[in-house]
């Protein structure tokens, strides 16, 4: 038999006779062993060499070299996996993909287990879910699918599922923790959404001892082997694998036949961030040796970083792509809006708050026009009140999905109305800038020119009033709220602060929505709104008004 040396580590083919097998594994104990059942062979690290050499020698096996010639992996390019299928990919969903997007779905499809690393706002999320779509219509196994992403994005990806598909989709929350799987067995519910902090309590059945905190001590449940496709949204929240998080969501991905990867960063500090997301690739050990050979060839003693040409070969040979919006401009749209609904933390004191509106308006409504009119006022007060509630219920969301677009790298603007708000932000962000009433017109300048000039300020905060117009903001192509105005202009104008000349990139707005807040009303109407000023081309001077009256008739039906 023989043992071959592949620098980096070394292969035994699996012996046919048992009592080989149990010589290998006394030889070589599991912290340098481990077996590839794909292609029968033990991998063993390159560190156990005299061992090797030893053991052949005392077998009267041969050892034999099999090092690949060097190779400049500068210059080799990875062939796209672009492939139909028999299916045409732009009608999977219920609307039409970008022709860069069908792209992914193909490279979806080649392999089992997929690290999707597009820049932000090209549709990781739509990708994700038409490759599944994609993989049900083919070999009919997809089905059920386990979305896993942090709490903020789960309504986002319920919402994205719906409009994509049709299909519902179930939130695993307290309220359906005995339940749930009924939906998949009896209503046939293909997808299942849980955020990272919950994956214990769904889906561990036992932890190990202190001490003894690894992968394949910790006992799952049987609910957690139901799964045929997984999904880790923001996946670099797995980097550390000292972290439960992180072993949970290697040990959830054992069973799936599927398994898929989101983020824009997958390496954040060093090449050791990406041991956990190949385990999940389930290319660790077949690919790359097992953590040690990993650490050993790109980082070794997890630290620093080296051989990233041939890492970042390998990864696009084995599950990894990646695109950036400047690649593929030609496809984008200039501008896209995209609503993110999250749960508000608040949700007893705005019901109340609302209710006492609602009550207020009531009797407005009973009282003549003229009284109605000087009752505007007070109404749009307590309408204020309602959307700063919102703000405040969101914050938590909003500094996590702020964090989540800093974290890629790339830079960043957002807008609040509330002065309160806007500090909230900053105090979770002390490197960011910002642009408000309160802001010398001086102090405004120098932070916008830092915001534009310096790679490492990545934030901008403003307010509506202060930061709306006549700021050029284009160091940024992420654009992002937490409340809304009442005028779509001025809604356009904020937008534009990043979208006008000079920009690069195609724009991404992103309106954080409270769920079943007056956000949702405001956001229809502004849009309604928004719609009609562009069919005629006119002005909008009136419209703040007739935002006011639809939106009392919506809160008083």
């Amino acid at each position: 038999m023989q043992i071959i040396d592949k620098g980096t580590h070394y292969e035994i083919p699996r012996p046919s006779r048992t009592v080989l097998n149990d010589l290998i594994k006394h030889h070589f104990p599991a912290n340098v062993r481990v077996f590839d059942a794909a292609r029968k062979v033990y991998v063993i690290q390159s560190t156990e060499g005299p061992k090797v050499t030893a053991f052949a020698q005392r077998r009267g096996f041969s050892v034999v070299k099999n090092v690949a010639p060097a190779i400049d992996y500068t210059k080799v390019e990875v062939p796209p996996a672009v492939e139909s299928y028999g299916l045409d990919f732009g009608k999977l969903l219920k609307r039409d993909l970008f022709p860069f997007q069908t792209d992914g779905v193909s490279f979806w499809l080649k392999y089992a287990g997929t690290l999707c690393g597009d820049d932000m706002g090209l549709g990781k999320t739509t990708q994700a879910i038409a490759a599944t779509i994609a993989r049900q219509k083919l070999y009919g196994d997809a089905f059920p699918a386990l979305i896993v992403c942090p709490a903020s994005l789960k309504l986002n990806w319920q919402a994205e599922i719906k409009v994509n598909t049709g299909f519902d989709s179930i939130i695993l929350t307290d309220t359906v923790k005995r339940t749930w799987p009924n939906f998949w067995r009896v209503m046939n519910v293909p997808f299942f959404i849980v955020n990272y902090e919950s994956l214990k309590s769904f889906f561990v059945q036992k932890m190990p001892p202190a001490g003894q905190l690894l992968v394949k001590n910790i006992v799952f449940t049987e609910h957690s082997k139901l799964f045929n496709t997984i999904i880790f949204d923001e996946a670099h929240k797995l980097k550390d694998m000292s972290t439960q998080q992180a072993k949970f969501g290697v040990g959830l991905s054992f069973g799936p036949k599927y398994r898929g990867l989101l983020t824009g960063t997958p390496v954040v500090n060093n090449p050791k961030d990406l041991v956990p997301l190949l385990a999940i690739m389930g290319v660790l050990n077949s690919v790359f040796g097992g953590v040690k050979a990993f650490q050993d060839r790109y980082c070794p003693g997890g630290r620093g970083a080296q051989n990233l040409a041939e890492l970042s070969y390998m990864l696009k040979k084995h599950g990894f792509y990646q695109r950036f919006k400047k690649e593929v401009a030609k496809d984008l749209p200039d501008k896209t809006r995209q609503v993110v609904t999250i749960p508000i933390t608040n949700k007893e004191e705005y019901a109340r708050a609302e209710n006492s509106l609602v009550s207020y308006l009531y009797e407005m409504g009973k009282s003549s026009e003229e009284v109605q009119r000087s009752m505007n006022g007070e109404a749009m007060v307590r309408i204020g009140v309602l959307k700063k509630l919102s703000a405040q219920g969101k914050l938590k969301a909003a500094v996590e999905w702020i964090g989540t677009v800093l974290e890629s790298g790339q830079k960043m603007v957002f807008f609040a109305h509330h002065k309160e708000i806007v500090l909230a932000i900053k105090r979770e962000f002390p490197g960011s800038v910002t642009i408000t009433g309160d802001d010398p017109v001086e102090l405004r300048q120098a932070n916008k020119n830092r915001f534009q000039e310096d790679p490492g300020c990545q934030l901008i905060i403003c307010t509506y009033a202060a930061g709306g117009v006549g700021h050029t903001l284009t160091a940024a192509s992420h654009w992002g709220c937490i409340e809304m105005g009442w005028n779509p202009k001025d809604q356009d104008q904020a937008e534009d602060r990043c979208h006008r000349i000079g920009q690069k990139n195609a724009v991404n707005c992103g309106y954080l929505i409270g769920e079943g807040t007056i956000d949702e009303d405001i956001y229809n109407l502004i849009d309604e709104k928004r719609k009609m000023i562009n069919q005629i081309q006119g002005g909008g001077q009136d419209v703040e008004v007739s935002i006011l009256k639809d939106l009392i008739k919506l809160l008083t039906k």
